[in-house]
């Protein structure tokens, strides 16, 4: 993060790339969440777009994580058009790849999967 934490919010919603680092509960999520809402609102996807191509992804450390991530993204407050869906490792493969092949805005996943 820079030394002014102002110019993180400005630099996130331009789309430039922010790192950040904070304590539980500090509202970390939901700040990369607004910027990358509001760069899916003002830069739609091409018409062109397969049904099957995702508009954004979200990487968690763990499995815990990216569940705890989802609902964030169904918040009152977000926008609710875009389809979200959960990947990770030791669930049904086959249910996952199903959601991913009906077509999702956002995927949130863990590495390996």
């Amino acid at each position: 993060m820079h030394a002014n934490p102002g110019s993180d919010t400005a630099y996130s919603l331009a789309g430039r790339d922010v790192a950040g680092q904070a304590q539980t509960g500090t509202g970390k999520t939901a700040a990369f969440l607004v910027a990358m809402y509001q760069a899916l609102l003002t830069r739609p996807a091409p018409a062109s777009r397969n049904r099957s191509s995702i508009l954004a992804l979200i990487v968690a450390t763990d499995p815990e994580l990216a569940v705890q991530i989802q609902p964030r993204c169904r918040d009152p407050g977000t926008p609710h058009r875009f389809r979200q869906a959960v990947v990770y490792g030791g669930v049904d493969y086959d249910k996952q790849r199903r959601q991913l092949e009906d077509g999702i805005d956002v995927l949130i996943g863990t590495p390996g999967r």
